[in-house]
């Protein structure tokens, strides 16, 4: 991904109800990796639970979440 040229994503977890060890895993090291290139990885569409999990793990401060793509599009283009 960040080594395409890409270095902005957008995560949409509307379809999860659950955010298993893995899937933490997972986003942490992708957000790291986009980071450490001048990116960033956004959650979208988090529900409730999502958050919930995100508090419980001590990951919501770390995550920008918004609550659309299009929110997300907009925080993008105010971070450059």
């Amino acid at each position: 991904m960040a080594g395409f040229g890409h270095v902005n994503f957008v995560a949409d977890m509307g379809q999860l109800k659950l955010l298993n060890s893995v899937v933490l895993s997972m986003l942490v090291v992708c957000l790291k990796k986009l980071r450490s290139k001048g990116g960033d990885l956004m959650l979208v569409n988090a529900g409730e639970s999502i958050k919930r999990q995100l508090n419980v793990a001590q990951l919501a401060s770390v995550f920008i979440i918004a609550a659309s793509v299009e929110e997300a599009k907009e925080k993008f283009t105010q971070k450059n």
